[in-house]
């Protein structure tokens, strides 16, 4: 006799996680499809298992030959359960392996030869018979399934062995002990053959790796019913070959703000539940107003963006509403764009931002040669990296030099970066600071050129009066910058007035009372401060007078407006005049012409700066601008005849 209550309860529970796994199953992988494998073969082997015991009860009931084709079939199974549960450990835990295929033929070997074995039992009698007398009869080799298990087990814990360092702590852990809970188990079969576990034996590994490692894999949100990024992250990881993409409400704050809380709630889950329909388990959901889909072909995903939209206008439509709800969606192809989950978020976030800045067509996608630029992208930060130190040869500082307008003289230079003769050759300072901005490294830039600027001081102190040196809002916004200015212009023993920092007109966007204020401080220790890029659109006469400026250097583009007409020219004119009354001081840069220059001595402004006067020049040059007073003469002269 034996005791199947502990196998029947085996086939509800592994009926039921077989009824979770099929209703949350992806496709896309390969150990979630081998998961599953396992979960079917532990039910239909328990089933099986339950078939044979009353086949064996009840023997003469039934025909002697569908009672060993029955059970049979149960061994088979019971060899078929540590083969996959071996191949899910390894594919999951191999991920980086090159020789999957002499793996698979070496796990194979084994589960081929017991196969052989149990179908020849049907003449040998080797594992088991029916015998028409005393019915089920064990044979001499009737611990041939505990074998196999030991030859799985021992090959698991060799897989997580020689693949560690691509498992968590945890995993690692579940592998090693999956031979152990399957001894454990078997002993107690073994010695006690009236309680039948063999499917409880199975079970408890199944339920072990569900717990611990599984359940992580596959993972809904329960308010959208579409699937997580941490599950994204993994489909990625495994070599996705097909298209990505990611969908964005780029104005979502004003959508809520308009639509309010519960009905843009609405708007996301009727989104998830269309992007659901279209792309079945090929959706996910990033977080509030963003998600990601996977497709075969591109089409589907152009295909999909009318459909959204239509959903978008229902829900409108339901809570009586005309706001504007602007839908971006920026898309690639994988592996030709990108090889991995962070690589293809960064192409879309990037595509995303520059969509959403030109307010341009909803659907944008990758080319290769927006791969190229990214790349070229890469690298000049990675030259950044290398080279933003004091003593670099490829990361320079150059001098234009700012005349008086009334006099003719030098009375400073503006201190401008270079990256000179790196791999890729000279990269222009508007490719390397966008660089610098994209990948944070925009404040070591700007510390760098500071103390590079200081040094040239310090060791060159009869050369010039001071230099302007230009700071990056986010250089300001930093806690330690007050300290940090003063702490550099202490190791150089230079005076604090011989440093001026140029701040651009962004300054009034981002955080301009922190900057005020901390402007206020380093103007106290006698930094001076001039205002660059005026006119590009930000500033007011209002906020200007409340910081500590000097100096108001007018953008190119406003000597432009001057050049086109009367009426311009006569406009900033009485702008310079309403700045000089307030005691600041004009500065006009981008002088390129005798024309222009006749423009700014008109104007009434201070100094001037340009190509017209002077190139940016290596400091060697600057120098022998500075000492060699016949060539100071000369410059003067120049600037003379042309004013």
């Amino acid at each position: 006799m034996y005791n199947v209550l502990g196998e029947i309860c085996v086939l509800i529970l592994s009926g039921i996680m077989l009824f979770n796994l099929c209703i949350s199953f992806s496709a896309y992988d390969r150990v979630h499809r081998l998961f599953f494998l396992c979960a079917l073969l532990v039910f239909t082997s328990t089933l099986t298992n339950i078939i044979s015991i009353n086949c064996i009860i009840n023997f003469g009931k039934y025909p002697i030959p569908l009672c060993t084709f029955v059970t049979t079939l149960y061994f088979i199974q019971m060899g078929l359960i540590p083969y996959t549960f071996t191949l899910y450990g390894y594919n999951f835990a191999s991920a980086h392996h090159h020789h999957k295929r002499n793996i698979y033929l070496f796990l194979s070997f084994p589960l081929v030869v017991y196969t052989l074995f149990v179908l020849l039992n049907v003449k040998t009698g080797l594992l088991f018979y029916y015998d028409p007398v005393q019915g089920y009869v064990r044979g001499s080799f009737k611990n041939m399934t505990y074998v196999m298990s030991g030859i799985y087990s021992l090959s698991m814990v060799a897989i997580a062995l020689f693949n560690r360092k691509y498992l968590a702590p945890r995993v690692f852990l579940v592998f090693v002990l999956y031979p152990v809970i399957s001894v454990l188990i078997i002993s107690i079969q073994f010695f006690v053959t009236f309680f039948v576990m063999t499917g409880t034996s199975s079970f408890a590994l199944l339920m072990l790796i569900y717990l611990t490692v599984q359940s992580d894999l596959i993972e809904y949100e329960i308010n959208t019913n579409l699937l997580t990024e941490r599950y994204l992250v993994h489909v990625l990881s495994k070599g996705y070959n097909g298209k990505f993409a990611v969908i964005s409400i780029h104005n979502f704050d004003a959508v809520q703000e308009s639509l309010g809380v519960e009905a843009t709630g609405a708007l996301i889950f009727s989104l998830s539940k269309g992007l659901a329909r279209i792309f079945n388990k090929g959706a996910y959901h990033l977080d509030t107003n963003r998600f990601a889909v996977l497709a075969d072909d591109m089409d589907k995903i152009k295909h999909a963006i009318p459909v959204l939209n239509e959903i978008i206008e229902q829900v409108k439509s339901e809570h009586d509403s005309r706001c504007s709800v602007d839908m971006h969606v920026a898309a690639l192809s994988m592996p030709e764009n990108a090889n991995s989950y962070h690589m293809a978020m960064d192409i879309v976030n990037r595509l995303l931002v520059e969509v959403g800045s030109k307010n341009s067509a909803a659907f944008v996608e990758c080319t290769d040669t927006y791969v190229s630029q990214l790349e070229r992208e890469k690298l000049i930060a990675d030259i950044l990296k290398r080279e933003l130190r004091l003593d670099s040869e490829q990361f320079q500082i150059f001098f234009q030099p700012i005349y008086s307008v009334t006099s003719g003289k030098m009375i400073h230079a503006e201190v401008l970066s270079r990256l000179l003769n790196t791999e890729i050759g000279d990269i222009s300072p508007a490719e390397f600071v966008h660089v610098a901005e994209n990948y944070g490294l925009i404040e070591s830039l700007g510390m760098v050129a500071f103390e590079k600027s200081c040094q040239f001081l310090s060791e060159n102190s009869g050369s010039i009066d001071a230099l302007t040196i230009n700071f990056s809002v986010s250089q300001m916004k930093k806690p330690t910058i007050v300290d940090d200015v003063l702490a550099m212009i202490k190791k150089y023993s230079l005076p604090p007035s011989r440093i001026i920092i140029e701040i651009t007109e962004s300054i009034f966007i981002d955080d301009f009372a922190l900057i005020r204020e901390r402007m206020i401080e380093l103007a106290k220790n006698g930094i001076t401060f001039y205002l660059d890029d005026f006119g590009t659109g930000f500033s007011n006469f209002a906020n200007i007078v409340e910081l500590p400026f000097s100096v108001i250097k007018f953008d190119r583009q406003m000597l432009l407006a001057m050049e086109k007409s009367t009426e311009g020219s006569r406009l900033l004119i009485s702008l310079i005049d309403a700045f000089k009354d307030n005691k600041l001081k004009i500065l006009i840069e981008g002088v390129e012409s005798p024309a222009q220059n006749e423009l700014v001595k008109k104007s009434g402004a201070d100094y001037v700066q340009g190509f017209l006067f002077s190139q940016p020049m290596y400091k060697k040059d600057f120098l022998n601008l500075g000492k060699d007073n016949k060539k100071l003469d000369k410059a003067a002269q120049f600037y003379a005849s042309v004013s």
